[in-house]
């Protein structure tokens, strides 16, 4: 399985990294996953509704929920030029840091 790093800046202006994989290219058959994302629009409109049917909201941020998180899965890639001194080396993933 490919995998590859997405590079953002949030609207606080924090860079984020993450490491991904092409999951869409293994065959999934029997595996159960799930991955949800809301849009920050989204989560706004859902506020005032819960606002205007006078609805307690709980907010919890999963941001770094798995930023010590140990992998038991065998993860590797091949550093690039980014990696300076290290370039071409292939790196072995432990746990997300």
């Amino acid at each position: 399985m490919k995998g590859h790093f997405v590079f953002d800046v949030k609207q606080d202006g924090k860079f984020k990294a993450r490491f991904c994989t092409g999951g869409n290219l293994v065959d999934a058959t029997g595996i159960e996953s799930t991955m949800t994302v809301v849009d920050t629009t989204n989560t706004r409109i859902l506020f005032i509704i819960a606002a205007a049917n006078k609805q307690e909201t709980l907010i919890g941020d999963l941001s770094s929920a798995y930023l010590h998180a140990m992998t038991p899965e065998r993860v590797y890639f091949q550093c690039g030029e980014e990696w300076g001194a290290h370039a071409g080396k292939i790196a072995i993933v432990k746990k997300a840091v």
